[in-house]
């Protein structure tokens, strides 16, 4: 994950632009919920389950309906996103 997440902003950066604060404090939420489970599964597998199952897909889903959604735009468009009328 922490890759992907290095390789979106690897993108924005070469369409002109970053992530913005919001976007970069989402993906440290996601990295941090992924360690918190690794530490868990190391003394209880079944509370990092629940952990993952629990927390991280609804985080995950709105994060990318939402937040990644406006990054796509502003890569596909290289920045240049134009109002219509």
């Amino acid at each position: 994950m922490q890759d992907h997440f290095h390789h979106e902003a690897a993108l924005m950066q070469g369409a002109g632009g970053r992530l913005c604060d919001c976007h970069r404090r989402e993906h440290q939420i996601l990295l941090d919920i992924c360690d918190r489970a690794i530490a868990l599964g190391r003394h209880n597998w079944l509370k990092a389950q629940t952990l993952l199952r629990r927390e991280l897909p609804g985080l995950m889903r709105e994060h990318i309906i939402c937040t990644d959604q406006l990054a796509v735009l502003f890569i596909n468009t290289h920045g240049e996103i134009k109002c219509l009328g």
